[in-house]
């Protein structure tokens, strides 16, 4: 009986530390897990950036000639597979190549992208398509660096959700 007891004790005492040691490294591995998602993340949303300021440098977005801007728009939109793209002038009036538009000037974004920075919005319902979505803006600048209009894209919010379905642990 005092054999028995004496195990059982070591067992139990084992199995506790066992188990106190297999959770805290999980702990520490779903931390490193979030960090590293969070990265994956912003690396994602971050290509999203630099291939809208490509397309804000083009010289056919910086003309501002409408009829030029709206094919490469067109194009744009299909080859990046975004909701959207349009052009918003200083006015805060946007303009979009299936012909609608939108008053934005009130939009964060666009204030942010007016003063010369590249922005990505939090998730917001758009007032086109009246869903979730997620705006990246850009300054389109004219020859002297000035502001002339922002250029815009509507990503699926569901892109976020699509990123982080594809993290998984054990």
């Amino acid at each position: 009986a005092l054999l028995t007891l004496v195990c059982a004790g070591l067992g139990f005492i084992a199995y506790d530390r066992a188990m106190r040691a297999s959770l805290g490294q999980v702990q520490e591995n779903i931390q490193l897990m979030s960090q590293d998602g969070s990265r994956l993340v912003r690396s994602r949303l971050d290509y999203h950036l630099v291939v809208m300021e490509g397309i804000a440098n083009r010289h056919v977005i910086r003309s501002m000639d409408w009829d030029l801007q709206k094919p490469a728009l067109e194009g744009e939109t299909a080859r990046m597979k975004y909701l959207g793209m349009g052009i918003v002038s200083p006015d805060g009036q946007a303009q979009y190549p299936d012909g609608s538009t939108a008053a934005l000037g009130d939009r964060e974004y666009f204030k942010q992208a007016m003063s010369g920075k590249s922005v990505l919005s939090n998730v917001i319902i758009s007032r086109v398509t009246n869903s979730p979505v997620i705006i990246i803006a850009t300054p389109i600048k004219g020859e002297n660096g000035a502001v002339k209009a922002v250029l815009l894209a509507r990503l699926d919010a569901t892109l976020l959700s699509e990123i982080t379905d594809n993290i998984k642990y054990g």
